[in-house]
C-alpha cells in the first residue's frame, strides 16, 4: 500500500508542480484506488499541497514566472474563498463531495478542450505577434518555448510581465 501512496503522491505532484493542482490526480486516486472516503482525500489534499505547493514555487520564483501584481487580490480571494468552501464542505455529504468534484472536472475538462478546439481552428497559441515566433516560422510545436512552457528564451522574454502585456497582442 505505501508504494501505491507513493506512486499517487508522485503522479499528483507531476501536476502540481506543473502549476495544475495535484488534487485533479490526488483526490479521485485516493477515493477510487486507496478506498479513503471523499472528506478524507479533500483533507489529505490540503495537506499535500503545502509542501508540494512550495517545491514548485521555488522553481517558478527563480524563473520569474511570479505576478507580483495579482498576488495580493488572489490570496483575499483565495482564503476567503477557502473559509467559505471548508464550512460549506463539512455540511455536505461525501456523495455530493464527490458528484461536485466530478462535475467541477467535466467542466475544467470541457473548457480545455474547446480552448485546444479553438486554437486548431487557425488561432495559434500566443496571438497574432509573429515577431516572437522568429526563424521557427511559427511552428506550433516550438511556440511553447515563447508562450511560457520554460524553454530557455522564455526566461528572456517573459522575466518582465508588465512589459510583456503592453508588447503582446491578444495574449
Amino acid at each position: 500500500m505505501i508504494a501505491l501512496y507513493i506512486v499517487i503522491g508522485a503522479l499528483a505532484g507531476v501536476i502540481s508542480g506543473m502549476g495544475i493542482g495535484g488534487g485533479v490526480i490526488l483526490i479521485p486516486a485516493l477515493v477510487f484506488f486507496a478506498s479513503i472516503p471523499q472528506h478524507g482525500a479533500q483533507a489529505i489534499n490540503l495537506l499535500y499541497f503545502l509542501p508540494t505547493a512550495v517545491a514548485a514555487l521555488i522553481v517558478h520564483i527563480r524563473n520569474k514566472r511570479i505576478r507580483k501584481d495579482v498576488l495580493l487580490p488572489l490570496i483575499i480571494g483565495g482564503l476567503t474563498g477557502a473559509v467559505g468552501g471548508s464550512l460549506l464542505a463539512n455540511r455536505l455529504s461525501g456523495e455530493m463531495l464527490q458528484t461536485i468534484f466530478g462535475y467541477f472536472l467535466l467542466i475544467m475538462g470541457g473548457m480545455e478542450i474547446w480552448k485546444g478546439w479553438k486554437q486548431k481552428g487557425g488561432k495559434k497559441p500566443g496571438g497574432g505577434n509573429s515577431a516572437k515566433r522568429g526563424a521557427d516560422g511559427g511552428d506550433p510545436a516550438r511556440e511553447g518555448a515563447y508562450a511560457g512552457a520554460g524553454g530557455p528564451r522564455d526566461r528572456q522574454d517573459h522575466s518582465d510581465h508588465a512589459q510583456d502585456r503592453s508588447s503582446d497582442s491578444g495574449v
